[in-house]
């Protein structure tokens, strides 16, 4: 994600192997080198003559043609020394399965030039693994974080650029329209001409649409004809979510069934510990606020000094993250599982928010007051009726429109995108913003994402990576139904059942096979249209047409096929109430995964990434979970208190970690910390399972010394490879609920049963400590 699009913000040396990065090569190395640099030819030498022409014309030959001799001898002698190398050469690698294409070089060179070799591994694996990639590495400007993720996302972004800007809209043969829309509205957004010549007056007919904005003008606006509820379906209606959100998506306790869904939400800074006055920032971050949306107000033509409007949004977002329910009392599924009715929901706001008017005109049906609601944190809707009954409306009503102005900012001229950046150096600690184009990419592929996908797919995902992935994941399935035997504060009632839903987690590979009929792709986006307006008018249709899609699921039965990410995003997830693993295929390609690359390799990073999201299903929240994706308590009380028990420990563990001087946080990170643990041991066992099936059939790649399983946990380590801006760094462990990445890589490793074995690391080294936490 580009960093305009973060606007608002809720959105050690022990010497294993030698490499080419200032290690010594072997002479073998330093011939081929010098011979391919100066560009030798194997040609075959014609036929000698006999002894008697060449004393004859020893005598006749002049200087130039001694020369010539000379030369020829020279070369003769350096070609059969050539010769010889090759020869050597191929029968070494015949016998060792050395892949020597021009691929298998660049994957051997891409490992490589990461490590740093004068590190210990057993000390610091991390440092060892990404270590010369953080010397060499130069980080752009306009990331927070950079690291292998992002590094693959801008080589796909190339890609989609290639993809967007040319050609015409057809695919497959036909002429797709969705296909047609996403190129336009990728040439809509790099017009920064006709952008920049309309200026400010999109925004202003969107905000007058939705009732005016008195920090710019107060002509239009007066509390007697304003209704909370309908300014809160006008900007909802756009997918964005002042004061809460709304959505429709699978009941927790029954997944057949789609229910309407209310959840806190709607802080410009995303996290309620930014308004905290305790924090050393807090003055910096109130003042940058406040900074930032005068300039705005002032882009947007307010005349008068609107200081007093914009402290008054700052103080009622303030008072928002004063009721927010904290994170660590929204982890456990079943104590936010609250279903009421309608009614009983607009009640529990003191009839301050009428919840049944509101989802009617959104529905535009209407809506029975005893139909069931799921409300996940009632104690905030609670107190944001008070809240509402306490504080002016024309406050409230300047709050929501802001919601709406600090969503659209990327879209707008670049006087409006720079204004935003001193709270965006403060927030993510980023000088600059990503290329224009990279930026439109990204927007195109928020709105038009299977379309993008579909072109993606069709030009760059090679259609036997789907099958190959496939089986590595069957791998990591089997692997972690036999390691359910060893777990031994598990009883077998609860062992039981945990085999039957790893053997029930369906999986989705590479993209859903409907993106690639036209006919069905054009079907999808038949809602999208783009406005003769421009690029704002059409963002702005392609938020509406995203939101009603989810309106759409009401009163259907759940997709359990649905895809909610892009088969251009490098990610991956798992989702509880379908209890179901994706891999987009962006993220099936180096450094995830390679046909070229040793399959210990592989099973280290992409099946790392594959154990990682079946674990899930087994972590503190997806383990309430069913296999049939219902939040269900199916565990024995024995195998729940052994589970808690092994928790708390890796609670502990990460809680004793600090991140550039920030303190990780162990509760928060539980569920992705027990999936990378518990997903690195899988992958290991699956790839033990896979080699002892398939014997040692992986090429093994020039230059590389390292055993397969060292291998293993360098594919694993790399992958992770990050940096951190200090600003990122210390938002990240207040709001992530990913440990920062060399952290994931130090404590995953020392957990790890089988490191130690496989680099020799004494027992009580960091990276092989005597006692280990682990879940699964």
């Amino acid at each position: 994600m580009s960093s305009e699009d973060n606007i608002p913000l809720n959105t050690a040396g022990h010497m294993v192997g030698k490499h080419e990065n200032g290690a010594e090569k072997s002479s073998l190395d330093k011939a081929r080198t010098r011979l391919i640099q100066e560009g030798y030819k194997y040609n075959r030498l014609p036929d000698e003559e006999d002894d008697s022409m060449r004393k004859k014309s020893v005598i006749k030959w002049s200087q130039r043609e001694r020369h010539y001799i000379c030369v020829l001898v020279i070369t003769t002698v350096l070609i059969a020394a050539m010769a010889s190398l090759l020869v050597w050469q191929y029968l070494e690698n015949k016998d060792k399965n050395i892949c020597s294409t021009e691929s298998c070089v660049r994957a051997s060179a891409s490992i490589l030039n990461k490590i740093d070799s004068s590190v210990d591994p057993c000390v610091n694996f991390y440092e060892f693994v990404c270590g010369n990639w953080e010397k060499t590495t130069n980080f752009p400007d306009s990331k927070p974080k950079y690291g292998s993720f992002t590094e693959l996302s801008d080589t796909v972004m190339t890609r989609l650029r290639e993809l967007l800007s040319h050609g015409t809209g057809e695919f497959k043969g036909q002429n797709s329209t969705a296909i047609t829309k996403a190129k336009a509205y990728f040439g809509l957004c790099m017009d920064i001409d006709t952008i920049e010549k309309k200026g400010k007056e999109p925004l202003l007919k969107l905000v007058e649409q939705l009732g005016s904005w008195t920090v710019v003008s107060d002509d239009q606006w007066s509390p007697e004809n304003w209704s909370l509820g309908k300014a809160l379906v006008a900007n909802h209606q756009y997918g964005l979510a002042a004061l809460f959100s709304m959505s429709v998506s699978g009941d927790d306790h029954n997944s057949s069934i789609n229910i309407i869904s209310f959840q806190q939400a709607g802080l410009t800074l995303g996290d309620q510990s930014q308004y905290d006055t305790n924090t050393t920032k807090y003055n910096a971050t109130h003042e940058a606020f406040v900074g930032y949306a005068k300039e705005i107000g002032k882009l947007m033509g307010a005349e008068n000094d609107v200081t007093d409007k914009v402290e008054s949004i700052w103080q009622f977002e303030q008072s928002l993250a004063k009721i927010f329910i904290p994170k660590e009392e929204l982890i456990n599924p079943e104590d936010t599982y609250h279903r009421m009715t309608v009614a009983e929901l607009e009640n529990l706001t003191d009839y301050s928010i009428p919840i049944q008017d509101y989802l009617s005109d959104l529905f535009g049906d209407k809506i029975p007051e005893d139909e069931d609601l799921l409300v996940y944190t009632p104690i905030y809707f609670e107190k944001l009726g008070a809240l509402i009954k306490n504080t002016d409306k024309e406050v409230i009503a300047n709050y929501i429109i802001w919601n709406v102005v600090i969503n659209v900012i990327g879209y707008m001229p670049k006087a409006f995108i720079d204004a935003a950046m001193n709270l965006q150096k403060l927030q993510f600690g980023i000088s600059e913003l990503d290329p224009r184009w990279e930026r439109c990419v990204s927007k195109v592929s928020r709105v038009l994402m299977f379309a993008v996908g579909a072109l993606y797919v069709d030009e760059a995902f090679p259609g036997k990576s789907k099958k190959e992935v496939g089986m590595m994941v069957e791998h990591l399935r089997q692997a972690f139904i036999e390691n359910l035997p060893d777990v031994k504060w598990m009883d077998d009632e609860t062992r039981e059942l945990s085999m039957e839903k790893a053997k029930a987690i369906s999986k989705m590979i590479g993209y859903p096979d409907w993106i690639l009929i036209p006919n069905e792709l054009d079907k999808y986006y038949e809602e999208f249209h783009l406005t003769d307006g421009g690029f704002f008018e059409s963002h702005m249709a392609g938020m509406k047409m995203g939101f009603s899609q989810i309106l759409n699921r009401r009163g259907k039965i759940p997709d359990r096929t649905e895809w909610h990410m892009s088969p251009a995003e490098v990610n991956a997830y798992y989702t509880s109430t379908y209890n179901s693993i994706v891999f987009p295929a962006s993220i099936l390609q180096q450094p995830f995964y390679s046909p070229v690359l040793p399959q210990s390799f592989n099973f280290g990073s992409i099946g790392m990434v594959m154990g990682h999201e079946l674990t899930h299903g087994f972590d503190n929240t997806g383990r309430m979970y069913d296999k049939f994706g219902n939040l269900n308590n199916w565990w024995t009380n024995k195998s729940a208190e052994g589970f808690e028990k092994h928790s708390q420990c890796m609670i502990d563990l990460y809680s004793s970690y600090k991140f550039q001087g920030a303190q990780v946080n162990g509760k928060t990170t539980l569920g992705e910390n027990i999936a990378d643990n518990g997903g690195l041991k899988a992958a290991y066992m699956a790839y033990m399972r896979w080699k002892g099936q398939e014997g040692n059939t992986s090429p093994l790649l020039p230059g590389i010394h390292f055993s397969p399983e060292q291998l293993f946990y360098i594919g694993f380590g790399q992958i992770w490879c990050a940096h951190y801006t200090q600003e990122y760094a210390e938002r990240a462990v207040l709001t992530d609920v990913h440990s920062p990445s060399m952290i994931r890589v130090l404590a995953v490793i020392s957990n790890n049963e089988k490191f130690g074995e496989a680099f020799n690391c004494p027992v009580g080294s960091p990276m092989n400590p005597k006692d280990k936490c682990k879940v699964w």
